[in-house]
C-alpha cells in the first residue's frame, strides 16, 4: 500500500472499523475511559491521521524503537521546556492574569510572535491592551527553542511534564499487549491487523500522558486567577486543558481555524458513547454557513454551543473582482494532500491550451521547486506563471481550481468561480454540496472551464453571501467583548 496520495476514504473506513472493535469489546473500551469521560473521542483525529499516513507511505512507525541519541537530545530540550514552564507558571500565578490562550507552537503572524490563525484574538487583546499568557503545544525540538526566542515572552508548554508519565506509559503498554488477542482484529484486512494492534497499544497507553497533563493543569488553573481560556479549535491537543478548565470552573472558548468536512472526525460524533464527551463550552465559527455545516455533518456540539462570531478578516471583494482578457485566467493553489498524479493530468491539458492562462499559487512554507515539480510544472517553457500572493494576480483571474483547501473558500469571498477537480479523493465535495463550487472533470475539462468562466456576478455574489453571511461582523470585535467579560468578571 504505497500511493502518491492520502486515501481519505480508506482511512475513514479503517477508523470506523477500529472504533467498532474497541466499542465491541468491553475490555478494550474501558482502556479509553477516565473518570467517566470518553478518551476514544479525544484520539479520533490522531488515529485517523495514522491510518491516512499509512495509505500513502505504506509502512508507518507507530511505536518507535528506543534510541540513546534521541533520548539524550530530547532530554536536553525537555529540560529547557520544563524550566520555561516553571517560570511561566510562576508568573501566571503571581500576576493573576485572567486570560489564558492555548495555541500551537507557531510564530507565523506578520509580527512573527504568534500563530497567524489566531490573528483576530491577538488583535482583540491589543485593543485595549489586555494581559495574557499562553499555553503552547509543541513537539520538543530545536524548533521549540527558536520559536521561544522569536516569541520573546514566557509561556507554559503543554508537554512540560510528559517525561514524568514515561514509566506509566511503559507499564500500560505491557498490560495492553497482554490483553490483545488475534480475535480482536479479524474485521481488518490481513495487511492492517498488526497496524491496528499497534494503534490500540499506542493510544491506550497515551491515556497515561493525558492523566499526568490533566493533574498539573488542574493545579495550575486552581492556583491562578484565570477566568477564561481562548483557544484555536485544536481537537488533537487541547483536550486535557478543556477538561481541566471544566473541573476548575474556568470558561473555555474554541475558535474556528479552518473548514469542516466529513473527514474532520475530531469535531464529529463518530459513534454513540455512554460516557461524557470532552468539549469546549463554546465553539466560535466564522458564519452561519459553518455553523449549519457542522451541525449537518453530525457534531457532538449542541446547537447552542456553536456561536457565529464573525469573519476572521474583512471579506469585501477586491475592486477588480470580475476579470477580463483574451485568455481565461485560472488560479490553481498548491495543495499538500492533493493526489499529484491526478493534478498533473489537469495541468498538462490546461498548459497545452493557448486559450488558458495557468497561475500557480505557491505556499511560502515549502520549496518552490518541490511544489512545481509535483504538479508537473518544473520544465522550462511551460505555459504558466507562479505567485506567492493571490492578491497580486486576482485582476486577471477568471476562475479558481483545486481539490479541498481553505484557500478556495477565501476565493468564494472574492467572488471567483470555484471548480472542484474530480480526483481520487473527495475531500472537497462539501463545497459542491454546499452550493459554493461546481465539479470539474478531466474528460470535460475545456467545456467545464468555459462554463465556469461565464458564471454571472449575481451568482458569485449569492455564493459569497451564503458563505460569509449578510452582516459585516468581524471575529475580532466579538472576541473583544468576550475578553472584556472575562476581565471584568
Amino acid at each position: 500500500m504505497d500511493h502518491s496520495y492520502f486515501d481519505y476514504k480508506r482511512a475513514l473506513s479503517s477508523l470506523q472499523t477500529f472504533n467498532q472493535i474497541v466499542l465491541g469489546h468491553k475490555s478494550l473500551n474501558e482502556l479509553f475511559v477516565y473518570q467517566g469521560y470518553d478518551l476514544l473521542t479525544v484520539f479520533q483525529t490522531s488515529i485517523f491521521s495514522d491510518f491516512k499516513s499509512r495509505t500513502k507511505f505504506g509502512s508507518v512507525v507507530v511505536l518507535p524503537k528506543f534510541s540513546l541519541f534521541n533520548f539524550v537530545k530530547s532530554f536536553l530540550v525537555f529540560l529547557f521546556v520544563l524550566v520555561v514552564t516553571f517560570f511561566g507558571t510562576f508568573w501566571l500565578i503571581v500576576s493573576r492574569k485572567k486570560v489564558l490562550i492555548f495555541t500551537g507552537d507557531k510564530v507565523s503572524s506578520k509580527s512573527g510572535r504568534h500563530d497567524f490563525r489566531l490573528d483576530p484574538l491577538y488583535e482583540a487583546l491589543a485593543e485595549p491592551q489586555e494581559s495574557f499568557l499562553e499555553i503552547v503545544h509543541t513537539i520538543p525540538s530545536r524548533e521549540s527553542l527558536i520559536n521561544f526566542f522569536k516569541r520573546r515572552r514566557l509561556v507554559i508548554y503543554l508537554e512540560a511534564f510528559d517525561w514524568f508519565s514515561s514509566l506509566f506509559v511503559f507499564l500500560k503498554q505491557r498490560r495492553v499487549k497482554k490483553l490483545l488477542g488475534e480475535e480482536f482484529f479479524q474485521t481488518f484486512e490481513s495487511d492492517e491487523r498488526e497496524f491496528a494492534r499497534e494503534l490500540i497499544i499506542k493510544y491506550a497507553s497515551a491515556t497515561e500522558i493525558f492523566k499526568v497533563r490533566l493533574t498539573w493543569l488542574k493545579l495550575v488553573l486552581r492556583l491562578s486567577g484565570v477566568e477564561s481560556i481562548f483557544s484555536i479549535d485544536d481537537v488533537r491537543h487541547y483536550n486535557e486543558l478543556v477538561l481541566a478548565s471544566k473541573l476548575s470552573g474556568v470558561k473555555f472558548t474554541a475558535i474556528q481555524h479552518g473548514h469542516f468536512t466529513k473527514y474532520h472526525v475530531g469535531w464529529l460524533k463518530m459513534f454513540e458513547s455512554e460516557y461524557k464527551i470532552i468539549k469546549p463550552d463554546k465553539l466560535i465559527v466564522w458564519s452561519e454557513y459553518w455553523r449549519g455545516g457542522l451541525l449537518k455533518l453530525g457534531t457532538y456540539y449542541d446547537p447552542d454551543e456553536i456561536v457565529v462570531g464573525g469573519a476572521k478578516d474583512h471579506l469585501t471583494p477586491s475592486e477588480s473582482s470580475s476579470a477580463t482578457g483574451e485568455k481565461i485566467g485560472i488560479l490553481l493553489p498548491y495543495e499538500t494532500d492533493a493526489p499529484m498524479e491526478d493534478m498533473r493530468k489537469y495541468v498538462e491539458i490546461i498548459t497545452r491550451n493557448p486559450k488558458f492562462e495557468l497561475i500557480f499559487k505557491l505556499r511560502a512554507d515549502l520549496p518552490d521547486e518541490l511544489q512545481l515539480s509535483q504538479y508537473g510544472l518544473a520544465a522550462k517553457g511551460v505555459n504558466f506563471t507562479s505567485t506567492h500572493s493571490s492578491r497580486d494576480v486576482l485582476p486577471r483571474v477568471n476562475l479558481v481550481l483545486g481539490t479541498y483547501s481553505t484557500f478556495l473558500y477565501d476565493m468564494v469571498a472574492e467572488r471567483k468561480p470555484i471548480g472542484i477537480l474530480e480526483t481520487s479523493i473527495d475531500y472537497g465535495e462539501g463545497m459542491v454540496l454546499g452550493g459554493l463550487a461546481e465539479g470539474v472533470g478531466l474528460a470535460t475539462l475545456e467545456e467545464d472551464l468555459n462554463r465556469l468562466s461565464q458564471t454571472s456576478l449575481e451568482e458569485l455574489e449569492e455564493r459569497r453571501l451564503r458563505l460569509v453571511g449578510r452582516s459585516n461582523k468581524l471575529l475580532k470585535d466579538y472576541l473583544k467583548h468576550e475578553i472584556q467579560d472575562a476581565v471584568l468578571g
